[in-house]
C-alpha cells in the first residue's frame, strides 16, 4: 500500500536494523520473518493457554495456528507481508473477546465491567478477607481503621454484606459495623457502610434467600462509590472467607467477584493455631489462581506458643507473602505500615 494507514511502518524498523548492521536486504527480510514467526508462536501460545487453562492444549493450538495453511500461503507464497504480521495479533483479539464474555462478566449483569472504571479512580482501598469465618477480620479491620483515623487519614470502613445482624429496639443492629465504629472512633452513618444487612446468621447466599433480599453487585458498587466521593481511603471487609458465596444460581457470585468489581487489592487475615497452615495456604493458592492481588498477611489471636511461631514462619516463607502484622485479641493497636498496603 502506498499509505501506511493500512499497515503501519514501525515494525519495518526491525528489518532496517538488520540492514544497517550489514545484512543484505534478502537476509534481513528472512531474519525478520523468522523472528516474527517465533513471536507468533509465543503470542498464540500465551493466548490459547489463558483461554483453555491448560499448557498442552495451548501449545497444540499454537502449533496448529502458526502452521495454518492460509498463514503459510500468505507469507511464503504471495508475500503478504502485512497480512502475515496482522495474523500474529488475531489470537490476542480472540483472547480479548474471551475475557469480555467469560472471565470479566462473572456477575449477572454486564454493567459491572463499566463499574470497574468508575470505581478505580475515586479512592484508594484495601479489601480485608480471611482464611475462614470468625478468624478475626472485623477485629483487625477495627484496629487498622483506628490507626488510619489516628494518622488523620480521610478514611471510612465498608462492609458490603453482613449476616447475623440483631434487631434492637425495632431496628437492625449491624454488629460488625458498629464494633468498628466504636473501636476506631469513625463517625459515619451505619446505613452508608453496608449494602446488604441480613439477620439470619448463615452464609450470605442462604440469608439472602430466606429474607428474600437477593444480592446485587451494582448496589454494592454504588454504595462504595458514594463513600469514595467523601473519603480518600476505603477499608473494605468481606464476609466469611475468600470463597464465601452470595448467590447460588447457575453462576454463583463469590467474594472474588466483589474484589474485582471494586478493583482493589487484598489483605489476608489468618489465625496462628492448629490448621492455620492448611487454611492459609489454600486461600493463597486460590487467590493467586484467580489473579487477586495480595498485599500481605496479618496473623490474629497470637499467643506466642511454639506451634504458632512455627506456623507463622512456615506460612510466610512458603506463601512468599509480606508479613504485615501479628496481633492477639487483647491488642488495642496494630503496628502496620499503612503506606505499604495502600501503595504509597
Amino acid at each position: 500500500y502506498a499509505s501506511p494507514i493500512f499497515y503501519g511502518e514501525t515494525i519495518l524498523y526491525i528489518m532496517a536494523l538488520f540492514r544497517l548492521v550489514g545484512f543484505t536486504i534478502l537476509n534481513s527480510y528472512r531474519m525478520f520473518f523468522f523472528l516474527w514467526n517465533v513471536v507468533t508462536v509465543l503470542v498464540s501460545y500465551y493466548c490459547f493457554t489463558k483461554i483453555f487453562a491448560e499448557k498442552y492444549i495451548g501449545l497444540f493450538c499454537s502449533v496448529i495456528y502458526s502452521l495454518s495453511v492460509y498463514r503459510i500461503y500468505k507469507i511464503f507464497c504471495t508475500g503478504g507481508f502485512g497480512e502475515g504480521i496482522v495474523m500474529t495479533f488475531l489470537p490476542v483479539l480472540v483472547y480479548g473477546f474471551y475475557r469480555v464474555f467469560s472471565q470479566d462478566t462473572e456477575s449477572r449483569d454486564y454493567k459491572r465491567n463499566w463499574i470497574y472504571c468508575r470505581a478505580d479512580k475515586l479512592s484508594k482501598s484495601i479489601f480485608i478477607t480471611g482464611t475462614g469465618t470468625d478468624i478475626g477480620k472485623t477485629y483487625v479491620s477495627a484496629l487498622i481503621m483506628k490507626k488510619m483515623i489516628n494518622e488523620n487519614m480521610n478514611a471510612c470502613y465498608f462492609k458490603p454484606v453482613l449476616s447475623g445482624a440483631e434487631r434492637r429496639q425495632g431496628r437492625i443492629y449491624a454488629g460488625d459495623i458498629e464494633y468498628v465504629k466504636e473501636i476506631s472512633g469513625l463517625n459515619e452513618d451505619t446505613k452508608n457502610m453496608g449494602s446488604f444487612i441480613y439477620e439470619y446468621p448463615a452464609s450470605p447466599h442462604l440469608a439472602a434467600k430466606l429474607e428474600n433480599k437477593p444480592f446485587n453487585m451494582e448496589k454494592v458498587v454504588n454504595s462504595y462509590n458514594k463513600l469514595s466521593e467523601k473519603y480518600d481511603y476505603i477499608l473494605i471487609e468481606g464476609a466469611g472467607g475468600i470463597f464465601c458465596p452470595f448467590t447460588d444460581d447457575y453462576k454463583p457470585i463469590y467474594t472474588k467477584e466483589i474484589i474485582k468489581s471494586l478493583n482493589t487489592s487484598c489483605i489476608l487475615v489468618s489465625n496462628t493455631g492448629l490448621g492455620a497452615i492448611n487454611n492459609a495456604m489454600l486461600s493463597v493458592y486460590y487467590m493467586r489462581d484467580k489473579k487477586i492481588d495480595i498485599k500481605g498477611i496479618i496473623f490474629n489471636d497470637y499467643k506466642d506458643s511454639l506451634i504458632e511461631q512455627e506456623n507463622i514462619k512456615f506460612i510466610t516463607e512458603n506463601s512468599k507473602l509480606r508479613l504485615l502484622a501479628v496481633v492477639n485479641h487483647k491488642d488495642n493497636n496494630i503496628n502496620i505500615d499503612l503506606k505499604n498496603i495502600f501503595g504509597e
